[in-house]
């Protein structure tokens, strides 16, 4: 028989000043271990018990995932009023036909689109724990030349396949296509020949076995597919935090051999182009979170480290500082694509007034003699060019002869291939020439 319950002091409890605070803050926003021993607590129980019923109580308004690890345990997030306005915020801005969608899908917009694949697939396979040395990197990139090792033709395949994915989109995410994605990641790759170094845990991922992870990777394959597919989960889990945490799962369980980072990524893109978010499919998740891992960036409302708080009755994982975090990120990574589009408006205004009298040059054309400006020490191919504005051979190399030809940039040959560069003098060939008449 079930001990009496004495109701009167549990009302006492929830109408005490101290604990209505920390249950009204809790609700708010995810408060961390070290605010929360810095409010004032109630009488007449530890900080312990007291954090322990915040726990509960939002436990039983969590929304939780199917997808328990592979010690079986459990994980569930409360939807704080930060993270549902947060969430509503990205959500109108990565939606089809919004304005950053048709200022990224414009012509001008494919710059973004091509350095955030580039940025996206680099971090991605670091995420992995490859080693990617920066100037090679830059060099493979900028230079479009052949890879020269395993982990340059992995980086190469994850950056093909990026802008492949909506061929993808008609597909039920399932193991199949899972292991599709990762065959296409490895094809040409020489497993056996990928310099690493340790590899990165994530969001507060455990270190779980590797025999365990191995023997469970199937089964959390089709767990995590199966929630992709919106065939589990709770109706009310938002898609954003859908897409977060299929790529959190991918990556922290290590569900494939070998870049399950970079998988994790493409799943990612690849479940927000089907539910309808495109800008969300493109924006740098994967930079955010290195940045984030690395401490070189900062989120402001939870300054804590900690990505999940633990509840050992119940063998759950609180995750709500995980996903107020990720969120978080995802909107300074939203706000930067912001910035980068007005400061590209206001770039190309510039130079459309300094290339005035140049009225045949094209957005293509403005944007390499706006980079040349930026940095005299760019180099140009005919085939990154043609890659990165999307356009054919022939005409990329259009665009780069006809500058040429203008005195903008200067060719040069290195082996078989030709390689533009500005020219000592395109400062002053760019400057606006003063009115002198009158």
């Amino acid at each position: 028989m079930a001990a009496s319950i004495d109701i009167e002091s549990l009302f006492d409890l929830l109408d005490d000043e101290e604990m209505s605070a920390l249950l009204y803050r809790s609700s708010r926003e995810c408060l961390s271990w070290s605010e929360f021993l810095r409010m004032r607590l109630p009488t007449g129980i530890s900080a312990m018990e007291a954090w322990e019923l915040l726990l509960c109580a939002r436990r039983s308004s969590a929304i939780r995932f199917p997808i328990p690890d592979v010690q079986d345990w459990n994980y569930w997030y409360t939807p704080t009023h930060q993270i549902s306005a947060t969430l509503s915020i990205i959500e109108c801005a990565c939606r089809w036909g919004s304005p950053l969608h048709k200022a990224v899908t414009d012509a001008s917009g494919q710059q973004f689109l091509v350095r955030s694949r580039i940025e996206e697939s680099v971090a991605s396979v670091q995420l992995d724990g490859l080693i990617m040395p920066p100037e090679k990197t830059r060099e493979l990139l900028s230079l479009d030349r052949a890879p020269r090792n395993a982990n340059e033709r992995l980086l190469t395949n994850t950056l093909e396949l990026t802008a492949r994915l909506e061929e993808f989109t008609g597909e039920p995410f399932s193991r199949e296509l899972l292991e599709h994605l990762h065959d296409l990641v490895l094809e040409g790759v020489d497993v056996d020949q990928l310099k690493t170094m340790e590899r990165r845990h994530g969001f507060g991922q455990e270190d779980f076995p590797e025999d365990i992870m191995a023997r469970r990777a199937n089964q959390q394959l089709d767990l995590i597919c199966d929630y992709a597919n919106g065939e589990t989960g709770d109706k009310f889990d938002h898609a954003i935090v859908r897409a977060l945490i299929i790529r959190e799962s991918i990556r922290g369980y290590r569900v494939l051999p070998v870049a399950s980072g970079a998988v994790a990524r493409l799943a990612f893109a690849l479940y927000a182009l089907k539910v309808g978010l495109p800008v969300l499919a493109v924006l740098p998740i994967s930079k955010t979170s290195l940045e984030w891992e690395e401490g070189t960036r900062v989120i402001p409302s939870f300054g804590e480290r900690a990505t999940f708080f633990t509840l050992e009755r119940y063998r759950e994982y609180d995750l709500t500082p995980f996903v107020t975090i990720a969120t978080q990120m995802t909107l300074q990574a939203l706000q930067e694509l912001g910035e980068y589009i007005d400061r590209s408006a206001k770039r190309d205004q510039e130079i459309r007034a300094a290339l005035q009298e140049d009225t045949m040059l094209n957005h293509r054309q403005r944007s390499i003699l706006g980079r040349a400006l930026r940095n005299p020490e760019a180099q140009f191919s005919i085939r990154y060019h043609k890659t990165k504005h999307n356009v054919a051979y022939a005409t990329a190399r259009a665009d780069l002869i006809t500058l040429t030809e203008m005195g903008y940039l200067v060719q040069e040959q290195r082996g078989k291939a030709f390689i533009f560069v500005a020219a000592p003098d395109l400062k002053s060939r760019l400057t606006p020439r003063e009115d002198t008449e009158g």
